[in-house]
């Protein structure tokens, strides 16, 4: 699932793992680890037509 951040946060893995997400920038996340961003209001839900893709 695509996302793009609202804000800088980070995402827990496990107890000795986590990913840092910053502020602007688009991430392609497995679903369950881009939900917990958007509910926590860190993330938005990209666009189908977002910068980084090419019109056709």
């Amino acid at each position: 699932m695509k996302i793009i951040m609202k804000k800088d946060d980070y995402h827990r893995i496990s107890s000795a793992l986590s990913q840092s997400f910053k502020a602007g920038e688009e991430y392609d996340l497995p679903q369950g680890t881009a939900n917990a961003l958007i509910e926590r209001g860190s993330a938005a839900a990209a666009s189908k037509n977002t910068s980084s893709e090419k019109d056709a």
